[in-house]
């Protein structure tokens, strides 16, 4: 689920130098790419990959300085040891069947002294103001443990995991970071009408709930929002993670 703030903080958090080489490892429809590539200057490198093909963001388009890639991240990265300065890796983790593989790879492909920002939201603290709150706590839940079509396996308390993961790596590690993503809009096309949405198309699939039951929190979500009363808000996390020089 969209929300800038969370591209602002991962791209911030990997303190990128204008000559930097970058890859964003599960890059999706690129909102962090385009808030690193600001960051950089004409030297710099930015590689986004994604196990779809994915097009560059509109503010990207014919940038020299980036390159999309297609490529499971289950699988060895399609990179030299040492080629990049800097990763970064958000809400990806819960997908992935070997995490340690993973880390060890980005590792890999780093060069020493680089950093990694692996991040995660921790979609188990997703909260909404409702006059319901049995059936939100239902709905989150719902989301939470569903994986959806597009994904392989998923957990939606990864967030909470990532610290132990890195820690089981060959990184050491910098420091946990921890922000909390608020929306405060429903409108269409915002980010809070996105997640309430998101969270409903689940819910729709359950039989314990069901369409009529989503329907009426969805109207309980607009009423809250002509009141200017609606709030959205779910935890994330990074690590920063170094590879010793």
């Amino acid at each position: 689920m969209f929300a800038p703030e969370r591209h602002r903080q991962l791209a911030g958090l990997l303190d990128v130098h204008p000559a930097s080489r970058v890859v964003d490892l599960g890059c999706g429809s690129g909102h962090t790419l385009t808030e690193i590539m600001a960051r950089l200057e004409v030297a710099g490198v930015l590689v986004g990959v994604d196990a779809r093909r994915q097009r560059a963001p509109d503010a990207l388009v014919g940038d020299p300085r980036l390159r999309l890639i297609v490529a499971d991240l289950d699988q060895p990265l399609p990179f030299a040891a040492g080629q990049f300065d800097r990763a970064v890796c958000h809400n990806v983790l819960e997908c992935l069947a070997e995490p340690d593989a993973f880390l060890a790879e980005v590792w890999r492909v780093l060069a020493p002294g680089g950093l990694f920002v692996l991040g995660h939201s921790d979609f188990d603290t997703i909260v909404f103001t409702s006059d319901n709150l049995a059936l939100t706590r239902r709905l989150v839940h719902c989301y939470c443990d569903t994986t959806q079509k597009w994904m392989r396996r998923s957990d939606g308390t990864t967030g909470r995991r990532i610290a132990g993961v890195a820690a089981r790596s060959p990184f050491a590690i910098d420091r946990v970071h921890a922000w909390v993503n608020v929306l405060t809009s429903l409108e269409p096309g915002s980010s809070g009408h996105e997640a309430a949405h998101a969270v409903a198309h689940v819910g729709r699939r359950d039989p314990r709930i069901g369409d009529h039951a989503v329907d009426g929190w969805l109207a309980g979500l607009e009423r809250l929002a002509r009141d200017n009363a609606f709030l959205y808000s779910v935890n994330d996390y990074a690590v920063l993670a170094r590879k010793s020089p």
